[in-house]
């Protein structure tokens, strides 16, 4: 639904596979950097979950008003 940037980067599916690989990379990538933070500063991590958990109610309870 080419909904991010750059989508058709990332929804470009390899010839063998079939996968889209692009998408798979970059997702291991991020996992990679929020485990090295967690490795830095345990309360860093703890942070960013809080923040994205409240972010995500915060969105899903906005459903229901709009």
């Amino acid at each position: 639904d080419d909904a991010i940037p750059y989508s058709d980067f990332f929804k470009q599916l390899d010839p063998k596979s079939k996968t889209p690989l692009n998408s798979l990379y970059i997702i291991f990538g991020a996992q990679i950097l929020f485990m090295a933070l967690y490795i830095a500063s345990v309360d860093a991590f703890n942070a960013i979950g809080g923040i994205s958990t409240v972010g995500y109610i915060f969105a899903y309870v906005l459903t229901f008003y709009f």
